[in-house]
């Protein structure tokens, strides 16, 4: 029996959908204090020190193995009390153990080898690769299932104590207790700690029980992480699409040298500030996605890319009341916002490859070009920022121009990530290419970053509400496909 206070009844792909969205919307809130309110409590370098540290945790993905993304390919759709949960016992226990050995190999590697502050970074991330990985083992289990209620009642969970923690350092710094930048790292550890026993009460017959270890056991779980590691990089390649740029400049330009990261990273913050309500969509569309037939998923697909690009414009308009906040709440992070600005688009362009791309590539079974795709993207974006580093930039001193040069690169990469998937899917589905949509895209975001230059805020927000009006009209026929295939048509 699992908690009765989780037990979920699988609904409509709307209502589950709603029942994410809503939990999301306030990890969006939460998220919006800890970017506003930790570069307030801590100096440039400590928050450059967490910042990293943030950025190390998306790299521990690659520890899975490919297992929970094999788990998520194999099970989804499935009814979690028809799952084999004998099985998962076995495929559980096995991943723990690895898990565990990977953690204790990265602690003690970290004491002796690693210097100074990214000694305990180093170890935080050897704690974090057992406490993340569980967590996210977890919740595919619960994403096949359609268990959306446990998963939004976790996120709440997790939205709320990383705002406690905030808070508590806040209060801290208001009666001059300057915290140090490792409590925040600590605690945060301590945060994916408490939802792997919560995960561990709400799904306990997947995780204890009698199981049998058999021969055929151990050949089936790494034949699950064979199917699962295409779709394992291509998910975290698709992330480091995002951070590798951060990744190469901290290399270059160090946290104790320099604040270029520092700024990059709070620009990054910034512009990842909507990437929560994208998620939602990530977690929902697969499952249900997988229960219909293929015909009906290529109908929904064009419908689906038109409202994602009118959710761009709108979500672009965010830049304008964020220029005249942040220099008032964060004055000393004002130049970085030159930054922000270049890399907001980007974003939003790599959240749609990530929320909706992906998920039609595995409906095809082709998370293999996925992969290839996104991989010479990366080795495109990698190579232009080593030529600019050795070539440009190591005649440019200010941080300012530094970081604008590498999010450019990270915009520009995210734009053609996004072509080259949109036109492969285009291909394989034998739809007629919409370059329409493609042109209306580059065209929305080079109006942006021209109109959003040195435009008063009132007359950029209103020319971008007048570009979402044309675009509204002319995807006017779209938007009422999509409302009748979901709401009218009922995905169940």
């Amino acid at each position: 029996m699992h908690f009765k206070l989780f037990k979920n009844n699988t609904g409509s792909f709307t209502s589950d959908f709603l029942i994410v969205l809503s939990s999301q919307i306030i990890v969006f809130l939460a998220g919006i204090l800890t970017i506003f309110i930790l570069p307030k409590i801590f100096d440039k370098t400590s928050y450059g020190y967490i910042r990293s540290f943030i950025m190390y945790t998306s790299y521990v993905g690659l520890l899975y193995f490919g297992i929970s993304d094999g788990i998520h390919l194999k099970y989804a759709g499935i009814p979690y009390e028809k799952l084999d949960k004998k099985r998962l016992r076995f495929f559980t226990n096995i991943f723990l153990i690895m898990e565990i050995g990977i953690t204790i190999l990265i602690i003690i590697a970290s004491l002796l080898f690693v210097k100074d502050e990214n000694k305990l970074i180093f170890c935080a991330i050897g704690c974090y690769v057992t406490l993340s990985n569980f967590s996210g083992y977890s919740q595919n289990i619960a994403v096949v299932s359609s268990k959306f209620k446990l998963i939004s009642v976790l996120n709440l969970i997790i939205a709320s104590l990383k705002t406690l923690l905030v808070i508590v350092l806040l209060g801290l710094y208001i009666f001059n207790r300057l915290p140090l930048f490792y409590w925040y790292i600590i605690f945060f550890c301590i945060i994916y700690a408490i939802v792997d026993l919560i995960y561990i009460i709400s799904l306990n017959d997947c995780f204890f029980g009698s199981f049998d270890i058999t021969k055929e056991l151990f050949f089936e779980y790494f034949s699950i992480m064979g199917i699962g590691i295409p779709l394992l990089f291509s998910n975290l390649f698709g992330q480091y699409i995002g951070t590798i740029e951060p990744t190469i400049l901290q290399l270059f330009h160090p946290v104790s040298l320099s604040n270029a990261y520092s700024y990059y990273a709070f620009s990054s913050s910034l512009a990842t500030i909507l990437a929560p309500l994208v998620s939602a969509i990530t977690l929902v569309i697969f499952p249900y996605l997988r229960k219909k037939t293929i015909k009906y998923d290529i109908a929904l697909f064009i419908p689906i890319m038109n409202l994602m690009l009118i959710l761009i414009a709108f979500s672009l308009l965010a830049y304008y009341p964020m220029k005249i906040f942040i220099p008032i709440i964060l004055p000393q992070y004002k130049e970085s916002f030159s930054v922000f600005r270049i890399l907001f688009p980007g974003m939003l362009i790599r959240s749609i490859c990530q929320a909706i791309f992906i998920n039609y590539f595995k409906l095809h079974n082709k998370i293999k070009p996925f992969l290839i795709i996104t991989i010479i993207d990366l080795i495109l974006m990698i190579t232009i920022s080593c030529l600019l580093e050795n070539f440009l930039l190591t005649k440019i001193v200010d941080p300012i121009i530094i970081t604008e040069v590498y999010a450019t690169v990270t915009v520009c990469g995210s734009i053609v990530w996004y072509f080259f998937l949109y036109i492969y899917l285009e291909k394989i589905q034998k739809n007629h290419v919409m370059y329409i949509h493609y042109i209306l895209l580059i065209l929305l975001i080079s109006y942006y970053l021209i109109s959003s230059l040195d435009i008063s805020w009132y007359l950029g927000l209103l020319s971008n509400s007048l570009v979402i009006a044309f675009i509204i009209i002319i995807y006017r026929n779209n938007l009422k496909n999509i409302i009748n295939l979901i709401l009218y048509k009922n995905i169940e």
